[in-house]
Formats: C-alpha cells, structure tokens, sequence
C-alpha cells in the first residue's frame, strides 16, 4: 500500500527506495506492488525505468518459480505510457504480444 501510494502522488523514486528495503529485508513484492510503480513510472515518462521493473517482476523467483508474470494493468500502464509519449508503434506491437500470450485479467 504504501508503494501504491507513493507512485500515485508521484514520488516514484521513494517508492522504488521502499520497494529495494522491501527486497533486502526478504520481503517478496506481489504483483500490486509492481504495477503501481511501473504505472507510476511510466506516467512520469520514465519507461526505460519501467521496463527494468517489468523484467525484474518477471525474473525474479518470489514465491513463484518462474517469478510474476504481467497481467493485463501491467500492459496497460506499458501501452497507455507508450501512447502517451507518441511511440504509437511501440504499443501496438506490445497490444499484438500481449493478445498472443493470453495475459491473464
């Protein structure tokens, strides 16, 4: 809650410090956690920032083997951060992937 709330009123940077204590006390972020600062990231432009976490959330083993995988608030944060920044081409291919993978809802 506290990272969702932090990204929300844009201090992403404090959330991303919270989210780096969080790991180093062996805390796993769930997948809440992760879109709230890849949505915050991605509305301050930062989308070199938010691909790093989307591929962290993705590789990192938590309490999942394989790690978290996106959801569909995960590529939309991606899509609509994308559009935002006119990088239309970009999105439509993330929007094309993410309809072949069958992102869970």
């Amino acid at each position: 809650m506290l990272v969702n709330g932090l990204s929300k009123t844009g201090h992403v940077k404090h959330a991303l410090e919270v989210m780096d204590m969080m790991l180093r006390e062996g805390f796993d972020p769930d997948i809440y956690t992760y879109n709230s600062l890849i949505s915050g990231l991605c509305k301050l432009g930062e989308f070199d920032e938010a691909v790093e976490v989307l591929n962290q959330m993705i590789e990192r083993d938590c309490s999942h083997e394989y790690g978290i995988l996106p959801d569909v608030c995960t590529n939309n944060s991606l899509i609509q951060g994308m559009c935002l920044s006119r990088n239309h081409t970009v999105a439509m291919e993330m929007y094309k992937e993410m309809k072949t993978k069958a992102v869970p809802s």
